[in-house]
């Protein structure tokens, strides 16, 4: 009983804490797409500007439209990653397991 109980218990923790992982993951991603479209918006303002040059202005918005799509790049980096590791099996449901 008291074996159960643990692996229970472990289980428990265990998918808390990738709980907690994609919600960190989730928070961060949208925190790089609101920073990109500020980078973008900002290169804008600036080529408008006289005090700044054109080069540097360009060099923000392209800075902003390549990090716009870095998480994405990056999640489909480590998605085929570890398909292909199998750390984790998207069928069984669980990691541990593998």
């Amino acid at each position: 009983m008291a074996f159960a109980t643990l692996l229970a218990a472990r289980a428990g923790y265990l998918a808390t804490a990738e709980y907690a992982i994609d919600a960190q993951n989730t928070y961060s991603t949208i925190a790089l797409i609101l920073l990109s479209v500020a980078s973008i918006i900002i290169g804008r303002v600036m080529l408008r500007s006289p005090v700044f040059g054109r080069r540097i202005a360009h060099v923000a918005i392209a800075a902003g439209v390549c990090s716009v799509f870095a998480p994405f790049l990056g999640i489909a980096r480590f998605r085929r990653a570890s398909a292909s590791s199998g750390w984790r099996s998207e069928g069984s449901g669980n990691w541990w397991s593998v």
